[in-house]
């Protein structure tokens, strides 16, 4: 896990720390740090896209972790129901999104504040995509880990050539020996 330089007039797209993958991620680092709870995005961080069953290595890495927190969450825009699976195998919360509250918006990650019980300050939002993840949870004040995306994208993020796009509006921004890491 790299922190990134932020300055005065850093976007807050730029997240505080970027990870090549979730087993990348200093969890005792994030915890000195004052982290107490922890929201995950499920498409392409947890799971490949759609997915509902995650890899048996990140479920064991992710369980050997959750002593560390207070409580943790699946923090979702998937309107759908189907998660919950995915969130017990890690004794995790699910907050989704609504028709009208999804990622990015504040709203949204106000409810997973309310779901965790937790403060923004307190709080770490760990996910792959700069907008919905980084740029939303940075807005709301929390802690924010860029991951590389796992798998298959969304298709509408295949045609607009989401990660393409994100990284030249990283490439400012995080160190060149690890701009390989992230490239799907």
């Amino acid at each position: 896990m790299i922190a990134l330089k932020r300055g005065a007039r850093t976007p807050r797209f730029v997240p505080d720390y970027m990870a090549s993958s979730l087993d990348d991620i200093d969890f005792a680092l994030l915890k000195k740090h004052g982290i107490h709870y922890v929201a995950f995005d499920a498409d392409s961080t947890l799971v490949n896209f759609r997915g509902k069953t995650m890899m048996r290595v990140t479920k064991q890495f992710l369980r050997s972790k959750r002593h560390l927190f207070k409580k943790w969450c699946i923090a979702s825009n998937r309107i759908t129901n189907d998660l919950q699976p995915l969130a017990n195998s890690i004794e995790a919360k699910v907050v989704r999104a609504t028709l009208f509250t999804r990622k990015p918006s504040k709203r949204f990650f106000e409810r997973v504040y309310k779901e965790l019980n937790s403060k923004p300050a307190e709080t770490a939002m760990i996910g792959d995509k700069l907008i919905a993840d980084m740029w939303g949870a940075k807005r709301a004040g929390m802690t924010t880990i860029w991951v590389g995306g796992l798998g298959n994208d969304n298709p509408l993020d295949r045609i607009f050539r989401t990660r393409q796009v994100e990284r030249k509006l990283m490439s400012a921004y995080r160190p060149v020996e690890n701009i390989k890491k992230l490239k799907p």
